[in-house]
């Protein structure tokens, strides 16, 4: 187009936009704005279609470099099922797929298995609306197909990443002051607390073990005596940590046991995680290499509905990483 009729078409189209003209980085503007030139110029959609990275590499691997065959069966987010006998042999050439991280290395992938997989099964039902959503954010879902958010996982019955807790600021703080509060009573006893895990990294009976303490620690009268200055010179760093102690406790919410206490915890931190990650309304699919696929729909109420024993038997979290063995706690289809 020249220069003027570009000028044209923009003013003619531009309310169509929700800006008032079409935002190059919002992905729905580009795909409206790439519908309407297509309607303009009268071109056809193949003329126009750019392989995305994860296009690429599926053309690369079952195409001719430039295009690939779509997929014959019909999937659908939410149905469960199997890969139809067809698309099998692309699938499973797909499964091991992934890009290289920003380094390059061979070694080295940039998306989880199945995540390829699951972008080229997708191309039938959802055309021009499955994109890679990793750079979205640090600990985005894998992929987003029109406004759900998709996480894929080789679930199983084993634990898997589920992000990193870094990001959950509150829950994050909670744990330093319950894990705070073991290193202060292992003190005043002399004894060991290097084994006793931390925020960052912690096992079920550690977390227990913290909470049970944390709880002992809270409810210590002669502690509180000496916050509060009854009888004795107040001491200002027992106020402060029996302060910290107390808004711990409301945040965590009552607990009957240090078990019930530590689920708690755990189960806030899987549906923060599940807000920032997912949106509070996604789905996870366990992919199998074998091309079986079962779908858990995370939706807040559905993650804040689990039991905390449930949540204390299936989560960890180890060098700051959410790990959640989803076949075991999500025992029910979401």
């Amino acid at each position: 187009m020249k220069q003027d009729v570009l000028d044209i078409f923009l003013k003619e189209v531009s309310y169509k936009f929700p800006k008032g003209y079409p935002d190059m980085k919002d992905p729905n503007d580009v795909k409206l704005l790439n519908k309407l030139v297509m309607e303009y110029t009268n071109i056809s959609e193949e003329e126009v279609v750019k392989l995305d990275e994860y296009g690429q590499i599926i053309a690369d691997t079952i195409g001719d470099g430039k295009t690939y065959p779509k997929p014959t069966g019909t999937y659908t987010i939410g149905e469960n099922g199997n890969v139809n006998a067809t698309d099998l042999k692309y699938y499973k050439d797909l499964y091991y797929k992934g890009p290289k991280t920003a380094k390059g290395a061979d070694a080295s992938k940039g998306s989880g298995h199945g995540e390829i997989a699951m972008y080229w099964l997708l191309q039938k039902v959802y055309p021009g609306q499955v994109q890679d959503n990793r750079r979205e954010s640090r600990d985005a879902a894998d992929l987003k197909v029109g406004n759900t958010t998709l996480e894929v996982k080789a679930v199983g019955s084993k634990l898997v990443q589920y992000g990193r807790i870094g990001s959950e600021a509150g829950i994050l703080g909670l744990l330093n002051v319950v894990f705070g509060s073991t290193a202060v009573n292992s003190a005043m006893d002399e004894e060991n607390f290097l084994n006793d895990g931390s925020a960052l990294g912690f096992t079920k009976d550690q977390l227990v073990k913290a909470v049970s303490t944390f709880d002992q620690l809270r409810q210590n009268q002669g502690l509180r005596a000496l916050g509060k200055g009854e009888g004795v010179p107040k001491i200002d760093f027992i106020a402060q940590m029996m302060n910290k102690m107390d808004k711990a406790y409301a945040a965590m919410g009552k607990h009957e046991s240090a078990e019930e206490g530590a689920g708690k915890i755990l189960l806030d931190l899987l549906a923060k995680k599940t807000i920032s990650k997912m949106g509070g309304d996604g789905y996870l699919v366990d992919l199998t290499p074998q091309g079986s696929m079962k779908y858990y729909h995370l939706t807040l109420d559905y993650v804040k509905s689990l039991s905390p024993k449930a949540a204390l038997d299936s989560i960890v979290v180890n060098q700051g990483q959410l790990k959640v063995n989803f076949g075991q706690l999500l025992s029910k289809e979401g």
